[in-house]
Formats: structure tokens, C-alpha cells, sequence
């Protein structure tokens, strides 16, 4: 899936990022862009979020 491109990568490595999302569903764009995130040298991915449906 390419849905999803990061500009200026570069700045983000060795960062921890944390995702934030008020409902999930299937948790798909989570984990494209939490993927896309582990890309990146030296990254860290967290994810939290609100309520499940």
C-alpha cells in the first residue's frame, strides 16, 4: 500500500513517535503508518489510543 509517504525522513531517525488515533477499527492505518515510521533508522513507534470498535 503506498497510501502513506514521509518527507524529510531523515529528520525523524533515531526519535521515538508517538501515534495517537481517537477510535480504531481494524487498526489498518495504524499499522501502515506505524510500518512505514519502522522505516526509518533508529525509530521507535508507539501507539495509543481512545476506544476499539
Amino acid at each position: 500500500m503506498n497510501s502513506f509517504r514521509l518527507k524529510q525522513a531523515n529528520q525523524l531517525q533515531n526519535k521515538h513517535i508517538l501515534l495517537v488515533d481517537d477510535v480504531v477499527t481494524t487498526g489498518a492505518t495504524m499499522e501502515v503508518c506505524a510500518q512505514k515510521l519502522l522505516e526509518i533508522k533508529g525509530v521507535k513507534v508507539s501507539i495509543i489510543t481512545i476506544a476499539v470498535a
